[in-house]
């Protein structure tokens, strides 16, 4: 029986497939890739039949790869991250004892790494919190993720449609006028951007809007925690070595 793969394509960046994403799309005759896709994995999609899954209702979703899936397997590719606000559960749901997900380096990965933060450090920030400005119940409405926050936690904002000035008198209350923020746009891809300062100056920073758009999600990823100007202490690495890694070995 042929097979579906949800192959995580994270933010647009073909050199992020992993070698298990890569062999599954090798093998798939059919591949339903979001616009983006179409352009930065061209090398891997020659040869085969390529659909944007978002030109199609369910029904008409699940006609088209029911046809197909007589003579070949089928890939998607799934961009951002399948971990959170993945609009294709419903598909995977659906042919669950049939597909396989893949795992890849999602957006937020990416932005971390081009940062060179790790979002947590002890006597910092213990808490991540991954959530968007929206949430999707009957249609989009605002979502309150303030009641989520305080200066140990590092806020990892997707989707954000809010305007800069105002996202920031929001924040500050909370986080403090000095908290870093790093607004993170179209990571990995060739319009890459990075803004980086504090809750009071990063407006002015700021020379276009990266939440203009109402109709479509804002790629502008947005991180905010006192984790982003802290450095790790040496001492750390000592303590985990004494008291932890050490002990393991006993």
């Amino acid at each position: 029986m042929n097979k579906i793969f949800f192959i995580g394509a994270g933010p647009g960046n073909s050199d992020y497939l992993t070698l298990k994403g890569r062999k599954c799309l090798q093998k798939s005759g059919v591949v339903f890739a979001p616009n983006i896709y179409k352009i930065t994995y061209k090398p891997f999609l020659r040869g085969k039949t390529v659909y944007d899954p978002m030109e199609y209702l369910f029904k008409d979703l699940k006609k088209l790869i029911e046809k197909h899936l007589i003579s070949t397997n089928i890939s998607f590719l799934l961009p951002g991250d399948e971990t959170v606000f993945s609009p294709f559960q419903p598909i995977i749901d659906y042919y669950s004892k049939i597909s396989e997900v893949v795992p890849g380096v999602g957006v937020v990965n990416a932005s971390s790494a081009l940062l060179k933060k790790t979002l947590d450090l002890p006597n910092v920030s213990n808490t991540i919190v991954l959530t968007s400005s929206r949430s999707l119940k009957s249609t989009f409405e605002d979502h309150n993720f303030i009641r989520f926050l305080s200066r140990d936690v590092t806020l990892v904002l997707f989707m954000n449609h809010i305007p800069l000035k105002e996202l920031t008198e929001r924040l500050i209350p909370y986080m403090g006028e000095k908290c870093p923020i790093a607004i993170v746009y179209k990571v990995s891809l060739p319009e890459e951007e990075v803004v980086i300062g504090n809750l009071k100056n990063i407006a002015s920073k700021v020379k276009k809007d990266y939440f203009e758009s109402k109709k479509e999600p804002s790629m502008a990823l947005v991180i905010v925690g006192y984790v982003l100007n802290k450095k790790a202490t040496i001492s750390s690495w000592d303590y985990r070595k004494k008291q932890i890694w050490d002990k393991r070995k006993k």
